[in-house]
């Protein structure tokens, strides 16, 4: 029982998509007659109710009236309460048509009740599709639960595999994402555009192409791309033999070429194709598309002249504007006729649709015998091209390219022709161009009984292949039962290899573990040796301290019996700054005890300079000293006081002779408090700008400039007041140190 089961369901899968390509295959004339003869046949009111809808769904790019009238129908004729999947399929019709006629409310009211009826019946794909469009309805109005929406079909296309629903909400997704991330909104449409792909939905890939090149040009200016995307839809509708896709797309490209390349001649070729087709078919169909081919066609004359007229060719402007005003008028008389569709039939062969030249007055006519043989040449043209399309030698896109080429060349001839032609002759051409459309609409006929007669035989046919197909996928069951169990086996070995493998990698990763464990001891042990040498380098510093710097304070004191010479009692000095300064930063606290009061910067400055002027005097360095005297700071003297003095013995070992150091004073305000902001720079070597952090580092194992452990001493003086100190990288003629101090009025002193 089991394997009829499975075979039956291959089955209906192969038939199902032997049916869809045929349908999917079809143009929007065979379409409709398709749909028209299934109502027809409709052995129930729920069959015709689903021909009615998909008539609906179709009307939508043709014909907007028409589309509600068979949505309404579709709806009216099924139970008003029935909750069967004609009714929630209805419906969904009902509010897509109504929200591109823009009644939102009814719109949404019908959705949300096909949404119930859905859910009811427990039918998924309806739930999607029910979904998607009131996402869409929700778009403008309210955002956040139009994404819910979207979030809700997405999770159940996911659940359920289903394709097509998964890429309508993807282009609603896109059509969300639009204005606020078009990149974001490509890729959701890129998305869609690949799943309809897969489902074998090529109209709906040539929509997802125009909307992506539409987003490419109004909000990134990438014209390159909407024009392959929108080649690539004109490649797709001719495949189709699509005449309203393909027009549609051909005057999209114009546009982008006209509108923002300002290319008008490749512009007015894409727009003469777009006419051409447009002629083809019905004029319900394809008002606006032919509005838009001769508009463009208009605004691109128009364009020309005013080029031409800029480059000083009169007489070619001249041209330019009088075929302006041809198709301007020619607009306005199909605009007019498009306002009252009812009576277009009868005016079908009038002047207005087919009046788009007008003759160059200026221009000399040539003889009745010259006009003639020059349209008698046009005419064959038209006849050849139309030919070539019937053997099948040229395709419709080809056709239409031709046919513009032509069309440009009528235009150049109808501006060297004088158009007094008789009234006789204006009757006859009429007569034969009616003649020729009844000899056109006989070979259509023809040739769609033809259609009619081989869709009948390639049904049969298909239905033969399936039935081939269907022995065939039973007898590739069979086999893949028969393997079954061997590939068990083989899968069973594999499992038993990976278990061992694993295994292995255990015995590894043990082993790493324990070098890890090694390795943590070391670092351990490192990290003990590291504290004992600090500890020593720390007594060490200490030692020096106790037992070398007094003997040396009393060997260079400045006593009376002292017969050392002043350079080296100062070079002493500096050694046992240095040695001073060295203890004082290795057993400084973190926290300085600090007894602040208010003193003049200037003062401590001099008298720290005072204590170094000898070094000064040796090297030639002058001291330019501008800060202002009425500058008090609220600090420790003793503590500033040696930081100036490690600051100049830091300039002093670095300055070149016959230099110059600088010190000047500043008032800021800072976090709402008032800091006195002094800067000392010399003419010595900067600071790398990649050591400035080592600079204030204790133990830095790279020579920077910082003068034993000076820098580190005064940013802990500077910053136990409250202050900041730093070196700028940017100063190149020498070191430039800025600290902060907190300012106090003089009147606090």
């Amino acid at each position: 029982m089991r394997w009829l089961v499975q075979y039956i369901f291959i089955f209906s899968i192969w038939l199902g998509f032997g049916l869809a390509m045929n349908a999917r295959a079809q143009t929007d004339e065979q379409k409709m007659e398709s749909y028209l003869a299934s109502a027809k046949s409709a052995k129930s009111v729920d069959e015709k109710s689903i021909v009615f809808c998909k008539i609906a769904e179709l009307f939508l790019v043709l014909d907007k009236d028409k589309s509600l009238q068979y949505a309404q129908q579709a709806y009216q004729m099924l139970p008003e309460n029935g909750s069967s999947e004609a009714n929630t399929y209805a419906l969904i019709t009902l509010g897509k048509v109504k929200r591109v006629h823009g009644q939102l409310q009814d719109s949404k009211k019908h959705l949300e009740s096909a949404l119930t009826k859905a859910e009811k019946i427990q039918n998924q794909s309806l739930k999607v599709a029910a979904l998607n469009a009131l996402a869409h309805t929700y778009l403008k109005e309210d955002r956040k639960r139009s994404y819910e929406f979207i979030a809700q079909s997405l999770k159940i296309s996911e659940k359920l595999s289903y394709t097509e629903g998964k890429a309508d909400a993807y282009e609603v997704f896109g059509d969300w994402l639009l204005g606020e991330n078009p990149s974001e909104a490509i890729s959701q449409y890129q998305r869609a555009y690949n799943l309809y792909r897969a489902e074998n939905l090529p109209e709906s890939r040539i929509r997802m192409l125009q909307k992506i090149a539409s987003t490419h040009l109004l909000y990134q200016n990438d014209y390159p791309a909407a024009i392959r995307n929108l080649q690539e839809a004109i490649k797709m509708s001719e495949i189709l033999k699509n005449q309203r896709l393909l027009a549609e797309n051909l005057n999209q490209i114009a546009d982008v070429h006209f509108l923002h390349l300002q290319d008008y001649k490749t512009a007015l070729k894409y727009y003469f194709q777009a006419y051409v087709l447009t002629q083809e078919y019905d004029f319900a169909s394809n008002g606006n598309t032919l509005s838009a081919s001769i508009k463009g066609i208009a605004n691109c004359y128009t364009s020309l002249g005013k080029l031409s007229r800029n480059q000083g060719l009169g007489e070619k402007a001249e041209e330019y504007e009088q075929l302006f005003a041809s198709y301007q008028q020619a607009y306005r008389d199909l605009d007019a006729i498009q306002r009252n569709v009812a009576q277009f039939k009868k005016q079908q062969e009038s002047q207005a649709q087919r009046r788009y030249t007008m003759a160059n007055p200026n221009l000399s006519s040539p003889n009745a015998e010259e006009k003639a043989e020059l349209r008698r040449e046009i005419d064959r043209k038209s006849e050849n091209i139309d030919q070539l399309a019937r053997d099948n030698k040229i395709s419709a896109l080809k056709k239409a390219e031709l046919k513009a080429e032509l069309k440009l060349e009528e235009d150049n001839l109808n501006l060297s022709l004088n158009q007094k032609e008789s009234e006789v002759s204006q009757l006859e051409r009429e007569k034969d161009k009616k003649e020729s459309q009844i000899d056109v609409l006989n070979r259509q006929s023809e040739q769609k009984n033809k259609q009619i007669q081989n869709i009948s035989a390639h049904q049969n046919i298909w239905f033969i292949v399936l039935l081939s197909l269907s022995a065939l996928s039973l007898l590739a069951l069979l086999f893949v039962n028969h393997s079954k169990n061997k590939i068990i086996d083989q899968r069973k070995t594999q499992i038993n290899e990976k278990q061992s493998f694993i295994n292995r990698q255990e015995i590894l990763l043990r082993e790493k573990e324990k070098n890890i464990q090694e390795g943590k001891t070391r670092l351990v042990k490192a990290n003990l040796e590291l504290d004992d040498a600090r500890t020593e380098n720390t007594l060490l510093i200490d030692l020096i301290n106790r037992e070398i710097v007094p003997p040396m304070k009393l060997l260079f004191s400045q006593g009376t019996e002292n017969r050392l010479t002043p350079q080296v009692l100062q070079q002493g000095q500096q050694i046992i700054n240095l040695l001073q300064g060295i203890y004082r930063t290795e057993n400084l606290p973190d926290t300085l005890e600090l007894q602040v009061s208010s003193y003049s910067l200037f003062k401590v400055t001099r008298r720290a300079f005072q204590r170094c002027e000898a070094l000064m005097a040796q090297k030639n360095i002058q001291l330019n000293n501008q800060i202002r005297p009425y500058f008090f700071v609220n600090v420790d003297e003793f503590y500033v006081e040696e930081m100036m003095t490690a600051l100049f013995y830091n300039v002093l070992k670095y300055a070149p002779n016959n230099s110059s150091i600088h010190i000047e004073s500043e008032l800021i305000r800072q976090d709402g408090q008032r800091w006195v902001q002094t800067t000392f720079t010399d003419q010595g070597k900067n600071i790398p700008a990649n050591m400035m952090q080592s600079a204030f580092k204790k133990f830095n194992p790279e020579e920077a400039r910082p003068l034993a452990y000076s820098f580190p001493y005064i940013e802990k003086i500077v910053k136990s007041h409250g202050g900041q100190a730093f070196i700028r990288p940017e100063y190149k003629d020498g070191l430039c140190f800025v600290f902060t101090l907190p300012e106090t009025h003089p009147a606090e002193d």
